[in-house]
């Protein structure tokens, strides 16, 4: 009796623990439930059960536009295989003629609409010289008139005035205004529909001037202002001429923008043999085409296996030769298929690419007229 006396409170005591702790185990279920229901509002991407959050991004792709002249229209090409693998471009940088295509790609333009422009164009007539004075808006106008370029030679200030370059520039200058007048309200080139920048070089320090903001025709113009073919470019108290002496593919700039993996295409070819070589203006080719060279040659010292190298074989076509940029930009689409492999490893899916055309590409004027 007294046995069943002293244990019963013990069963009954027993009971109600067992009880309470039911249910404290049922409130910590609850709590629990409750918990992990909550933890991918606040936990980060990669602890929280979210597949798109968990889906590895894409790595950016900046593409370098070397320069050579009309061996630039080899670029075009180039983005026609890359529009149509879907791989999106992120940032550009680009040299002479290749900060002029990639200018106009940065703005908006597709790769049809490049070739539509650069073939369409009367080389020959733009680098006669003088344009139509109604094409010319004011500001040309007054610096036409203080710095006497339309002159082949003039006098100024009791002086004989001699052209800066055998090129007189002024129908170049009112071109590029013309393909570019959709970005005038653009002065920073991050802002453009794809990050950009044009590499010069100062003529009075001989340093590498990076050019990011201000008027885009400017920029690409100043770009391309060959030693002795183009007259020097006057940006923010600087003179600047062709990039190509300092940085003929700026790998290294587009890599500073951000990019992950970079799209190198050199246009550059080897050099010409004493044979072949003319007179004074073929010298002075030869000259800066030996400074490109050791420039070109840094900058593929730092591309990696991640990166794609692409030089079109443009045979006997030169930097002249404006009036075959259709073929010269075949070329640079079968240079450019020939690293098809290594391009599709950046292709996204259809739907992506929609996405990235639709927020980069914008409407060009219909029709590009060259006053003669």
């Amino acid at each position: 009796m007294n046995g069943r006396a002293i244990f019963s409170p013990l069963r009954m005591n027993n009971r109600a623990h067992d009880a309470k702790a039911g249910k404290l185990l049922t409130i910590s279920r609850i709590s629990l439930m409750l918990f992990f229901s909550l933890v991918p509002a606040w936990m980060s991407p990669a602890e929280a059960a979210d597949p798109a959050a968990e889906a590895p991004k894409r790595p950016k792709i900046g593409v370098v536009f070397g320069g050579g002249g009309a061996k630039g229209a080899a670029h075009i090409g180039v983005l026609k295989v890359l529009e149509e693998q879907k791989i999106p471009v992120d940032y550009i940088a680009g040299t002479s003629m290749g900060a002029i295509v990639g200018a106009l790609y940065a703005s908006g333009l597709t790769a049809a609409e490049l070739e539509k422009v650069i073939t369409a164009i009367d080389w020959k007539d733009v680098f006669k010289g003088d344009p139509d004075r109604r094409d010319i808006d004011y500001r040309r106008k007054r610096e036409d008139y203080e710095h006497l370029t339309g002159l082949q030679v003039g006098i100024k200030d009791g002086k004989v005035v001699m052209p800066k370059g055998l090129i007189q520039d002024q129908k170049v200058n009112v071109l590029f205004e013309m393909l570019m007048l959709h970005t005038s309200d653009i002065d920073d080139f991050d802002k453009l529909p794809i990050p950009y920048r044009a590499v010069a070089a100062d003529l009075e320090t001989g340093e590498m001037v990076v050019l990011k903001g201000g008027r885009l025709a400017d920029a690409a113009r100043a770009s391309m202002s060959v030693p002795g073919a183009f007259p020097p470019v006057e940006l923010n108290g600087r003179l600047l001429i062709d990039g190509g002496i300092v940085r003929n593919v700026p790998v290294d700039i587009v890599r500073g923008m951000g990019a992950d993996v970079v799209i190198c295409i050199d246009v550059d070819k080897p050099l010409t043999k004493g044979k072949d070589l003319g007179g004074s203006l073929s010298i002075l080719n030869q000259m800066i085409d030996i400074m490109m060279k050791k420039n070109v040659y840094e900058q593929k010292k730092t591309l990696g296996p991640q990166d794609v190298y692409i030089n079109p074989d443009l045979g006997e076509l030169g930097s002249a030769d404006f009036d075959k940029a259709a073929e010269i930009a075949g070329h640079g689409e079968k240079a450019a298929r020939e690293k098809i492999d290594s391009l599709k490893r950046y292709s996204v899916s259809e739907a992506e690419y929609a996405a990235f055309a639709a927020s980069h590409h914008r409407d060009l004027v219909n029709e590009v007229k060259v006053a003669s």
